[in-house]
């Protein structure tokens, strides 16, 4: 074991990059089962860990790793990062709308729902079942994982469309794309070069434009390994919840998860972002519990995003059988 310290990203959100640090070390706990602290150094902040070499990958790929260093007295030693991204970081970076949810966030949320499967295979599927424009699907996608996306607004159906069409060919990716002649399912199949699609190495990513809450015959049963959305904040991002704004968040997620949870396979988790403000912790883990899921991490992400967002995780995870 050595100690190492992470170099937290700067970001462009400050209201997030003063939390950054902290909310990274709640991170490495989750993700790497160990003790981590927020530490200054020369008035820059690090998180610190005592990890084994083998852990580099882990720490590479925390949300807002920049670089990685072994801690020897008062030195630090540069260690090469291990990124697992396999597409270039413009994917989650360059598309800029009111109300797109921070990706660094994204990626944490991530990263730490990630943590708690245990479901086995060789390439994970993530569910955004409240994807709007993909920020999840698209990060999901550079983590290396295939991706399920819903949503019933036309308008990000297309704006998703459009965008990863573009991307695709800006950076000559070998793909297929299909999108269904009423506009409600588009279907990619693509890989990181040449060589991984002819082999068949590759990744799949499918939105569907249809009611979060009436799954069933879209996404197939125990076809996914982890849930991970944006739940409705009550304020901007309550459009992105089926567009039924008579429904609070919670009342929302009832109706929904059944669908839900018959996508999920046994060993998997759902991680939910929520705004404490319209959906209290205590109420949300209490509807968790009436769904079947054991609630594994809550109280630990809480951060201000505005005046208006108190936003916290929470991670459920399913035992049993499907």
């Amino acid at each position: 074991m050595s100690d190492y310290l992470v170099l937290v990203s700067p970001s462009a959100n400050r209201v997030y990059a003063a939390d950054a640090p902290r909310l990274m070390a709640a991170e490495t706990e989750q993700v790497l089962g160990v003790p981590a602290t927020v530490t200054e150094l020369a008035g820059v902040a690090y998180v610190g860990c005592a990890a084994a070499a083998a852990d580099i990958p882990a720490l590479s790929g925390l949300s807002g790793a920049l670089a990685v260093f072994e801690h020897e007295g008062d030195l630090l030693r540069p260690i090469p990062l291990q990124r697992s991204e396999i597409y270039p970081d413009d994917l989650v970076t360059i598309q800029k709308y009111q109300g797109k949810t921070n990706e660094s966030w994204t990626r944490l949320c991530l990263n730490v729902t990630n943590a708690h499967v245990t479901t086995k295979g060789p390439r994970r599927t993530v569910l955004d079942p409240m994807c709007g424009r993909g920020t999840t699907l698209n990060t999901a996608l550079l983590l290396g994982y295939n991706a399920v996306g819903v949503d019933i607004d036309k308008r990000d159906f297309e704006a998703y469309e459009l965008f990863i069409k573009t991307w695709l060919r800006s950076h000559r990716l070998k793909h297929t794309i299909a999108t269904s002649h009423r506009g409600t399912r588009l279907d990619l199949e693509t890989a990181c070069d040449k060589d991984a699609f002819t082999a068949g190495n590759t990744q799949k990513i499918t939105y569907l434009r249809t009611d979060t809450t009436a799954l069933d015959g879209f996404v197939p049963k125990a076809s996914v390994d982890l849930i991970v959305t944006d739940t409705p904040y009550g304020v901007l991002h309550g459009s992105h919840a089926g567009r039924d704004l008579s429904r609070g968040p919670l009342e929302l997620l009832d109706a929904a998860l059944p669908g839900w949870l018959r996508t999920l396979k046994t060993g998997g988790a759902v991680g939910l972002s929520y705004n404490r403000h319209v959906a209290p912790t205590d109420d949300l883990a209490q509807l968790l519990d009436g769904h079947g899921l054991q609630v594994v991490v809550r109280d630990t992400f809480r951060h201000r995003v505005d005046a208006s967002i108190d936003r916290d995780l929470m991670v459920g995870v399913r035992a049993g059988r499907n």
